[in-house]
């Protein structure tokens, strides 16, 4: 009888660590930050810190230069449109092809500024807040593990299966329309390789450093449980007992 109790008792308390366990998992990333040392803490926030500064040139020119490109893009296909004489049905093709790309650029432009590359802006914003105190490391911590996070949604969903999908499927709308309406092979083939070959440039180009930070141990599945300190490399000595009497042993 004490034995099946035993057992009980083990099973228990396996439930019970196991629910713990998932709730502290579910509470993200800076669940543990109260519980660090001030060195501990210093350390946890260097990382993010040089996390977030890594990439950011790369982020910017990234944004703003696709940023422009779509624009300039845009606008330069829309006044080729509206300019273009369609006294043929070549012309035509030639017209709704313009206007196919600039709409596309236009609505690509739109969407990065309403949805920002977070890197290109979040050690900026970080960098403003106060570090002081500990509650101000603390809450600088918290903010900064928000913004390496969203910096990686970010560039996950810019580099992400929707922008290959969205770049294959306008491209091949544009595509079909004008073979379909106009039966031009040249415009057909300029409109969807253009399109999509613009797009995928600008999928294929999204910076990644923020991703990968997020998707280190320390920051995605076990944050609190991988070491906080990084060890100093140096050479190690030690005297260990050897078949000839003594040895000296280095490790680096």
């Amino acid at each position: 009888m004490s034995r099946l109790n035993l057992v009980i008792a083990v099973a228990l308390a396996s439930v019970l660590l196991s629910a713990n366990a998932t709730e502290a998992y579910a509470q993200g990333p800076d669940r543990c930050i109260s519980d660090l040392t001030d060195a501990e803490l210093g350390a946890r926030l260097d990382w993010v810190e040089r996390d977030l500064r890594r990439g950011v040139k790369r982020s910017r020119w990234w944004y703003f230069g696709w940023l422009s490109a779509f624009t300039a893009l845009g606008t330069g296909e829309l006044i080729l449109g509206l300019t273009t004489d369609v006294d043929s049905r070549d012309d035509k093709a030639a017209r709704d092809g313009y206007y196919f790309a600039s709409a596309g650029a236009f609505f690509t432009a739109a969407s990065m500024a309403a949805m920002p590359m977070t890197s290109a802006f979040a050690w900026k914003r970080l960098r403003k807040m106060p570090n002081g105190t500990r509650a101000e490391r603390e809450a600088r911590l918290v903010e900064g593990l928000r913004l390496l996070k969203k910096s990686a949604e970010r560039q996950a969903f810019a580099s992400g299966p929707l922008q290959h999908l969205s770049a294959v499927a306008y491209s091949s709308a544009a595509g079909i329309y004008l073979a379909v309406r106009y039966d031009n092979a040249f415009r057909t083939a300029l409109a969807w390789l253009g399109i999509f070959t613009v797009k995928e440039l600008q999928t294929l180009s999204v910076p990644k450093a923020q991703i990968h930070a997020w998707d280190d141990e320390r920051y995605g599945s076990r944050p609190c449980m991988a070491p906080l300190l990084r060890p100093e490399r140096g050479v190690e000595v030690s005297v260990a007992p050897s078949p000839g009497g003594l040895g000296l042993r280095l490790r680096f």
